[in-house]
């Protein structure tokens, strides 16, 4: 497995990933299954809201999948996406015509000031290998993002048992077991995501942990059924009743992602 944990050859690396025919999170099901959490999420906090231009930060859901542009078509006027790797990028744009797809990084975003209207950052963040660049990050997209612009952002939960454990295990082993498919970086918890972003000129408007479905047995799950019609509905239907889970106390132990929506206010503080 290649570190990512800079921007030099990353692209060609999640290429690599692309063309993984083993890649479990590539599976079908488990793609429509991200792809209707991600729905139901943008729904729910989004609602009515209407945006002049969107950016989605990764194109790995609609290289893989369907993806989110219709979605984020039906609530902007314009959608632009971003990937590190050329060959998801180019995927992504063919299966999806009318986004605005080009190569970037988002430490460093090749936009000016207050392009964008809605941002949505699912799971970009936490494939860095410093917290430093989480915060560049979030300053570069409180720069893009005009005033009054909606952040929505999820990363992966260190308070999850599963996820801590998984951080804390050399990565190298894991990947060649085909547990884990790529680099998986720094992230941060609900409460230093929420200071981090309040620090980059940030409103705290939701947040809520996401995904409680038991990830590996799902992943499996998901490849035992991809092919399996009938038996895949009614897993899809199993997976996202878990989302129920949101609302325990427990929440913070069974997410495995952190999922906030925050709102542009102000300059990030120096």
């Amino acid at each position: 497995m290649k570190d990512v944990r800079t921007s030099d050859g990353a692209g060609g690396y999640w290429d690599s990933t692309l063309e993984d025919p083993t890649c479990a999170i590539a599976c079908r099901l488990w793609r429509i299954f991200c792809d209707s959490l991600h729905e139901r999420l943008i729904k729910d906090w989004v609602g009515e809201k209407h945006f002049g231009t969107a950016l989605k930060t990764d194109l790995f859901d609609e290289a893989m999948g369907k993806g989110l542009i219709d979605t984020l078509a039906g609530i902007s006027d314009k959608v632009c996406g971003i990937d590190i790797a050329g060959n998801i990028v180019h995927r992504a744009q063919a299966k999806n015509p009318t986004l605005e797809a080009s190569t970037g990084d988002v430490r460093q975003l090749d936009f000016p000031d207050a392009t964008f209207d809605f941002v949505f950052s699912d799971s970009t963040l936490d494939h860095f290998a410093t917290v430093a660049e989480i915060r560049q990050s979030l300053r570069e997209l409180a720069r893009v993002l005009a005033p009054g612009g909606l952040l929505l952002i999820t990363l992966d939960n260190p308070t999850n048992p599963v996820v801590a454990l998984r951080n804390k295990l050399p990565q190298a082993p894991l990947g060649a077991l085909g547990l884990i498919p790529y680099f998986m970086g720094q992230t941060l918890s609900m409460g230093h995501l929420r200071r981090e972003l309040g620090a980059a000129g940030f409103a705290i408007h939701a947040h809520k942990h996401i995904l409680h479905v038991p990830r590996v047995v799902a992943l499996h799950l998901c490849r035992v059924l991809d092919s399996r019609e009938a038996f895949s509905r009614a897993a899809l239907r199993g997976m996202l009743a878990f989302e129920a889970a949101a609302n325990l106390p427990t929440a913070h132990l069974t997410g495995h992602f952190s999922a906030l929506l925050a709102r542009k206010e102000s300059l990030p503080n120096p």
